[in-house]
This record gives structure tokens, C-alpha cells and sequence, in this order.
């Protein structure tokens, strides 16, 4: 009984060690993930030029979560900044986007995210730049003058948005790649600190097995 009693003893440590270790380092991971970034480093390609990637701009300046760092004159100049990482996420506003609001043909502004980042900054800036093309659409569905957005809208809705995100990550292959390499060292980290907690229980659970059992 009195061995039965020891195994169940040392089981239970370790158990309750491996435990605290594996709440400790998900509870870091989540203030990893879950905090949600400000200042997110952004470019925007304006190829308009008009009275809506101005209300566009104006918007995401007004905004607390973004930092314009640039507005580079073409898509291949964005994309460069991303492969650099010098930007989160990159915004073009296309040609004609007013003629075609205008004419009520639907627009898609493309959002370019850096992949190679924390996973949550160009989500977080992903997720804030379609709150507010939803408010552009909502006062434009409400027939509200594109140069007047922002205004109070009176009248009725459309049915379909007329600004769209499409969303294209890059990766870059130069970079090392926080979203990876974090989780992963975390996991490594959470292994070695866990097994050398269990070796050290261990070893202490040998000098009772040793004062009890002087034979073994």
C-alpha cells in the first residue's frame, strides 16, 4: 500500500506541474494572438484620384488603427514594400472605381496583407478596412452623393454593396517567419522547461523512494 501510495503521489506531481506549465504558455500565446494591434503600418495605391478614394482615404486616416507610411504609385511598388516588410497591409483603389459607382457597377479594392507578420495585424487591418467600406456602402445604398459621404444618409437601401475587398496575402521568402517561428519556439521552450520540471520531480521522488527503500 505504502508503494501504491508513493506511484499515486509522484503520478499527481507531475500531473499538476505539466498542468500549470500548459496553462503558463497558452495563456501567453493567446496575449500573442489576441491583442489587438494599433498603428498598423499601411500603403495605399490610389489609381483614381477622385472624390471616393478620397472619402476612402480620409476614412482610414480618421482611423485609430492604421498608420499611412507611403502611397506608392503603382501595385508593383506596394508589393515590393511588402516583400521588404515595411508594410502590413496595402490598399489600391482602382481605376475608375468613381466612374463605375456612378454608373452603379460594383468596384473591388484590393487589399494586399504581408503573411509573414503576426497573423493578427493584417487581420485586425483586414477586418477594419471592410468596417469601413461597409459604411461607404451603407450611405452610397442610401443614394448619399459620393462626394458627400459621411453625411446623413434619408433614403432607401440597395440590395447589393457596391464596394467590395478582395483580399490576396504575400508571403515573403526573405523574412523569417514570425508566424511560424513563434508558436514554434514557444512549443519547443514548453517541452524542455516541462521536461526539466518533470526530471527534477523526478529526481526528488528518487530520494524518497531511497529513504524508503534503501534495497532498490
Amino acid at each position: 500500500m505504502k508503494i501504491l501510495k508513493l506511484i499515486v503521489t509522484i503520478l499527481t506531481r507531475i500531473v499538476i506541474i505539466s498542468l500549470v506549465l500548459v496553462l503558463f504558455f497558452s495563456m501567453m500565446a493567446g496575449m500573442y494572438y489576441k491583442t489587438a494591434p494599433r498603428n498598423i503600418r499601411i500603403a495605399v495605391v490610389d489609381e483614381d484620384h477622385s472624390a471616393l478614394s478620397r472619402s476612402i482615404l480620409y476614412n482610414i486616416r480618421s482611423s485609430d488603427y492604421y498608420q499611412i507610411v507611403d502611397q506608392p504609385i503603382d501595385y508593383l511598388s506596394l508589393q515590393k514594400m511588402i516583400d521588404r516588410n515595411e508594410i502590413d497591409m496595402g490598399i489600391v483603389i482602382p481605376h475608375d472605381a468613381y466612374h463605375d459607382i456612378q454608373n452603379n457597377l460594383g468596384v473591388r479594392i484590393m487589399a494586399a496583407l504581408n503573411g509573414t507578420a503576426n497573423p493578427s495585424i493584417p487581420g485586425t487591418a483586414l477586418s477594419k478596412l471592410n468596417q469601413i467600406i461597409s459604411t461607404l456602402n451603407g450611405q452610397l445604398a442610401l443614394h448619399v452623393q459620393v462626394e458627400d459621404l459621411g453625411s446623413i444618409p434619408n433614403s432607401r437601401h440597395s440590395k447589393e454593396p457596391l464596394i467590395s475587398v478582395a483580399e490576396r496575402v504575400y508571403y515573403s521568402p526573405t523574412l523569417s517567419m514570425e508566424a511560424s517561428v513563434l508558436p514554434a519556439f514557444m512549443g519547443l521552450a514548453m517541452q524542455t522547461i516541462s521536461m526539466i520540471t518533470i526530471l527534477f520531480a523526478l529526481l526528488g521522488s528518487l530520494k524518497i523512494w531511497e529513504q524508503k527503500f534503501p534495497l532498490i
